[in-house]
């Protein structure tokens, strides 16, 4: 199944009416806590394109190490809402302004589960958006304009295949433990290592990366 992904698949499967009915729990523990009820809500964009073999690749960022939270770690370009602002609105403002994306050149084709963060009690709203990506040397590209880290909170942009997210052994889901009104439970954390990029996905970022792959997965394996 992973060495025939094309976007248009994924775009398709994203959208599998039997598969948005199944529970996507993760595969051991409770996957999220409820969202406090000081969270903040936040848009991210996860940002799909294919490149020159067809292959689907996902825009990652790596956060600026000098950050006041979640410094150095892999996220998707986005953040929190301003006055006035949706979340859809304020993902594709964050990465017009964290990689320079073309906002008119994203087409939102799903939306994930939105889900809450802890350290930061957040909400976030993810949005999966295709678009015509950069080119192979990062000058432009289709799209117009090439992808750039800028605004001091990303360090680098790396782009994976999603059949690399989905090579044996890159996945692995660890249980912590955290607190949820007022018991002690048992958290999964999903961690995806991604050793030729010199990245780990794990967090909000990682649940969210295991949620569209279940979700594509899923589609495939029970067909049309």
């Amino acid at each position: 199944m992973r060495s025939g992904l094309e976007l248009a698949i994924v775009s398709r499967a994203l959208n599998d009416r039997a598969v948005l009915a199944e529970p996507l729990a993760a595969t051991v523990a409770p996957a999220e806590l409820p969202a406090s009820p000081g969270a903040r809500p936040a848009g991210v964009l996860c940002l799909l394109y294919e490149d020159a073999q067809r292959r689907p690749r996902v825009v990652l960022t790596k956060r600026g190490r000098d950050l006041p939270t979640h410094a150095g770690e892999v996220a998707f370009p986005g953040g929190r809402l301003v006055d006035g602002e949706d979340p859809l609105g304020a993902a594709l403002r964050e990465a017009s302004e964290e990689i320079a994306l073309n906002p008119a050149t994203a087409k939102v084709v799903a939306q994930l589960t939105p889900l809450s963060t802890g350290l930061s009690t957040a909400l976030v709203h993810c949005f999966v958006a295709t678009f015509p990506g950069p080119d192979g040397g990062g000058t432009g590209g289709p799209s117009g304009r090439a992808l750039m880290a800028r605004d001091g909170e990303v360090e680098e942009i790396f782009c994976p295949a999603l059949d690399e997210l989905l090579d044996d052994g890159v996945f692995a889901e660890e249980l912590w433990p955290v607190s949820a009104d007022g018991a002690l439970v048992e958290r999964a954390v999903p961690f995806f290592d991604l050793a030729s990029y010199g990245a780990v996905v794990w967090g909000a970022t990682g649940r969210m990366l295991y949620e569209l792959l279940t979700r594509v997965t899923r589609s495939l394996a029970t067909g049309p």
